[in-house]
């Protein structure tokens, strides 16, 4: 038997942190008889973004289920009620770490930051983002910055989100009603999401343009209406490459640029292959595959920018290049956890307590 269980987290501050999130609220999705409630916290100041951006502008991997935001939420037994959040210098509020469409969680009589709720629904991240998500209601909303018990809210939603604004480029979000897109190229932001009952026409010479980790669900209608072949266009967006400045003379050689992330791949046909190697410190060395899973290999392809193909993830050592036998094993049964953002940093064996133990017949790569 289950014993019911009742949780309240309440008069605590969260100020002037930094990560992926400051709260991380859950229990077992589907049990009726645990809750937690989040109330009467003061959430402040702190600085929340994706962990493997490096302060770029644009986020080098696009959040599908796991979004850094201030407070995520993983189950629908958790209310969050009557909190002040302000944290201007994180992009979302709030989260939806639960992929249950169907799911609602409970955010009402909050401070999200400010008393706009279309500036709002641009902080709270949830099935409107991406279609697999639960929702977060978070109206009715709190007016008041300071006082979780004010009495001041905005009850009755006045902003209606719009698919595509005229004028734009972009589109994006849930259609619950009657969308028609032009011909042209647009750039999809987030999931479009065709609810039941909603309708999204495409246009002959419509091409829209999706970011890695964006897609479409059609629950409603889809009408694509193209008179010949490739006359639609669903495809992926691609980065544009910057070119490097042209040097002055024909002989200077352009220095490589140095790898921001403690992680390289060296000896590969391609960037996306080759031995691995890890700084540690100052020091640049290989790691030894003792140990080593699918989930430490995933880690290292988001430091690198990349997504791990979990069909395709191991290099067999015969395979493996010559390139990087030259440094020492530095690390050795690496053990990372989900919550690990920096493979350098996960519970591992080290120098010099790996000396002899390991050669480069058994580097990772």
């Amino acid at each position: 038997e289950v014993m019911p269980s009742k949780f309240a987290i309440r008069n605590n501050e969260f100020m002037d942190n930094s990560g992926v999130y400051v709260v991380n609220i859950g229990l077992s999705p589907y049990s009726e008889v645990h809750s937690i409630l989040f109330t009467w916290n003061f959430v402040r100041r702190n600085r929340i973004q994706e962990p493997f951006d490096d302060g770029a502008e644009e986020a080098r991997l696009t959040p599908r289920s796991r979004v850094a935001a201030v407070l995520v939420v993983s189950s629908a037994n958790v209310a969050v009620f009557r909190n002040i959040l302000q944290n201007p210098e994180s992009t979302y509020e709030l989260g939806s770490h639960l992929q249950d469409q169907s799911q609602l969680i409970n955010c009402t009589y909050n401070w999200l930051g400010s008393s706009s709720e279309e500036k709002i629904f641009d902080r709270v991240f949830h099935r409107k983002d991406r279609y697999n998500l639960a929702k977060i209601v978070y109206m009715p909303y709190l007016l008041h910055s300071s006082n979780p018990g004010a009495g001041t809210i905005m009850q009755n939603p006045l902003f209606v989100p719009q698919f595509h604004m005229e004028g734009t480029d972009t589109v994006g979000g849930e259609v619950d009603g009657r969308e028609s897109l032009r011909p042209g190229e647009y750039r999809v932001l987030r999931d479009i999401n065709i609810r039941p009952g909603g309708i999204l026409t495409l246009q002959p010479g419509v091409i829209l343009r999706f970011p890695p980790g964006v897609g479409m669900m059609v629950a409603g209608r889809l009408e694509a209406r193209g008179r010949k072949v490739n006359d639609i266009l669903l495809t992926l967006r691609e980065e544009a490459v910057v070119e490097p400045p042209a040097t002055e003379m024909e002989t200077e050689a352009p220095l490589p640029p140095a790898p921001t992330a403690p992680v390289r791949l060296l000896g590969g046909r391609t960037e996306r292959e080759g031995r691995l190697q890890v700084r540690v410190g100052e020091e640049w060395g290989t790691v030894c595959d003792y140990g080593w899973t699918m989930l430490d290999a995933a880690l290292v392809c988001h430091q690198l920018g990349l997504v791990l193909n979990p069909d395709d993830w191991f290099i067999e050592r015969a395979d493996i290049p010559e390139a990087g036998t030259a440094e020492k094993i530095i690390m050795s049964n690496v053990r990372c956890t989900e919550e690990d953002h920096d493979i350098t940093e996960c519970q591992a064996e080290r120098l010099p307590h790996i000396e002899n133990s390991c050669d480069h017949d058994q580097d990772v790569g």
